[in-house]
Parts: C-alpha cells; sequence; structure tokens
C-alpha cells in the first residue's frame, strides 16, 4: 500500500470548456507520504486526483506509480482505490459484504474475502456493525464502512476525494484520528482533496496550492503558512496579515520599522506576511510598533484582534495587522497596545 506516485506536465480541458481546467501540473507524492490538494472550488483539485485514479484522460503528461506509465490501464487495474464524499456503499450488501466486495470481485471464496473484510472494519473499529445494512448506520459511521471497503482492496495508492466535508465537526476529528491510526498502521501513500485548510494540515505531510488548474507551492505543512511564495497562498493558508512596504538587501521597511526578512526576497515593493497566530499584544511602547484596537472578535477559544498602525502619512490608507490570542483578553475598542512577534517569524514576498 506504498508506491510512489508521479504526476508529470499533466493538462486537461474538458470538452465544454474554454481553457485547460489543468495547466502543466508536475506534482511527486513520495511512498508513505500524504499530500493534500488544497484549493478553492474549480481550482482542479478534484480532476487532478481523478486522472490520477485514471477516470479522466489527460490531454497531456503522464501519471506513473513507482515508474510505471499508467496511460492506457483501465481505472479498476491500476491499483488505486478512491474514496469519494458520499460513501457510495451497496444498499442490498451488509456491511462485510460490503467491505469484502474487491476480495470476491478478485476470485476469493466468500469466507475468505469476509475473513479479510473483518480485519478491516476491526482497523476502523466497526467489526460489531458487520451484519447491518447501510441505511443502519450513521454518515460517520458509513464513511469508516467506506475507508474500509477501500483499504481492504490493499491498494497501491489511497485517494481521498472531500470524504469528511458532509460530516459534523465532531465526526471528523474522529476520521482524523481514524486517519492517523490507519497511517501508523499501513503506512499507505495518500492523495487528498480539500477546501479546508486545517484538514490538509492536520492529515497530510505536505500541501499542494492549487489555482485555476497550476500549483502555486507544494511543500510541507509548516512552509506553506510560514514561508508562503506568494500572497496568493498566504490568503489560501488563511494569513491575514499584509504589510506593505519595500525590500532592500533583506529589510524591509514599512510602518513595522526595519524589519529583516528572508536574503532571498528580491529588492523593491514586498509585503510583510506574519501568521496572526505569530503576533503578540504587549503594554504600549514595548513592543515593535504601538497599535490602535480597531476590532475585537470572538472565535471561541481563541480571540481575532485587528490593530490600526499610524503610517505616518494621511496620504497612505492605513495600516491594519492582527493578532490570534488565546482566550478572551481584557481589551477595549480604541485602546493602545503594543505589536510583537518572533523576528524568525518575519517573511516577505513581492506579490
Amino acid at each position: 500500500m506504498s508506491s510512489r506516485l508521479e504526476l508529470k506536465t499533466i493538462s486537461h480541458r474538458y470538452s465544454d470548456a474554454k481553457e485547460d481546467v489543468l495547466k502543466d501540473i508536475s506534482l511527486t507524492v513520495e511512498a508513505s507520504r500524504s499530500v493534500a490538494l488544497l484549493g478553492a472550488s474549480g481550482s482542479g483539485k478534484s480532476t487532478l486526483l481523478r486522472v490520477a485514479a485514471g477516470l479522466e484522460n489527460p490531454a497531456a503528461g503522464k501519471v506513473l506509480v513507482d515508474g510505471e506509465d499508467l496511460a492506457g490501464t483501465p481505472p479498476d487495474r491500476r491499483g488505486i482505490a478512491l474514496v469519494f464524499q458520499n460513501p457510495l456503499l451497496f444498499p442490498h450488501l451488509n456491511v462485510v459484504d460490503n467491505v469484502a466486495f474487491s476480495a470476491r470481485m478478485a476470485g476469493f471464496s466468500r469466507r475468505r474475502a469476509r475473513r479479510q473484510a473483518l480485519e478491516y472494519l476491526d482497523l476502523v473499529q466497526l467489526q460489531d456493525f458487520a451484519h447491518r445494512h447501510p441505511w443502519q448506520l450513521s454518515g460517520g459511521q458509513e464513511q469508516r464502512v467506506s475507508l474500509a471497503r477501500a483499504l481492504a482492496r490493499q491498494p497501491r495508492l489511497l485517494l481521498l476525494d472531500e470524504p469528511f466535508s458532509s460530516l459534523d465537526s465532531r465526526l471528523r476529528e474522529d476520521m482524523y484520528n481514524l486517519v492517523s491510526l490507519i497511517r501508523e498502521q499501513l503506512e499507505p501513500t495518500i492523495v487528498m482533496v480539500t477546501h479546508d485548510r486545517r484538514e490538509a494540515s492536520v492529515l497530510a505531510d505536505s500541501i499542494a496550492v492549487l489555482d485555476t488548474g497550476r500549483i502555486l507551492q507544494h511543500g510541507p505543512v509548516p512552509q506553506l503558512h510560514y514561508r508562503p511564495d506568494s500572497l496568493a497562498v498566504s490568503r489560501i493558508l488563511g494569513g491575514l496579515n499584509e504589510i506593505p512596504g519595500e525590500v532592500t538587501g533583506g529589510i524591509h521597511s514599512s510602518a513595522l520599522g526595519r524589519i529583516k526578512v528572508q536574503d532571498t526576497v528580491d529588492d523593491g515593493a514586498a509585503y510583510l506576511v506574519i501568521r496572526q497566530e505569530t503576533v503578540n499584544l504587549v503594554s504600549a511602547g514595548t513592543g515593535v510598533v504601538d497599535g490602535s484596537i480597531a476590532s475585537i472578535k470572538s472565535m471561541g477559544a481563541h480571540t481575532l484582534v485587528t490593530l490600526t498602525i499610524d503610517n505616518g502619512s494621511t496620504a497612505k490608507p492605513a495600516v491594519r495587522i492582527s493578532a490570534e490570542v488565546v482566550g478572551a483578553p481584557d481589551l477595549s475598542i480604541g485602546e493602545l497596545v503594543g505589536v510583537d512577534f518572533e523576528k524568525s517569524a518575519a517573511w516577505a514576498v513581492n506579490s
């Protein structure tokens, strides 16, 4: 269940479309790793997954698994299992026979297929539900059966197309824990589609951010949060702070002052992107800069505080910076506080 996937210069266009939905995409997923395809609806995530599964034939490019070109190989012979948002269980079969279906189609006896199916039902903690039918299950239980059925195929790759998006928050957390358990025990190679950046961060080793059919950036989860290649990537990952300024020799100058950033950023106009979770509020006069509180928004266990910073010019729009703090801080609108952050958290992008 651990194979290497390579997508090489994949392009694809639907017959009724005016432009390619996938544009020269290349992506490598190493064996036993989990990669999330993250982006808005229409960015090409599910299409790329369908190309990998063989449900769509790309207009250009190659799909390779362990170096084998899968061109012309039917979906059912690729050794790839795909789990959809809708569990798509067979209503006339009970749970154990749903999971045993692929083994039966491969020629295994009913007894052997069921015995193997029970092992996977045990893995997804549903062995006691083996003789129930799909209509007797909750949505979360149905999705567990769907996952067990996919794993029972012992696929080279496990593809997940937003399988948890229809579940409530508590059930999603249960499924996240289950996927982590499956990864520990089976070490499958996983490619998952999601529009939920938290889900991508929890379940994946790396994230490929897609926008209008292109991969904007692919890298480890922390890298995309704290070292985005562009404002677009920062925004898709939920970054809120974009401080305009100028970079000269690795120094970003803005309303926050002169801040050391990475040496690789080009000189010229650039935005300082600092994750709101890394911004600290301190007493006025003790931080990098002072700001006036413009808004306070409860986020449950956290609070999002947005501040306005004097940029020294009435001709320029006010500069704002947000801080996500734990709990409910004793602050009020208009109050002057200091803004501070770890200097290593400072990162600049040109656009």
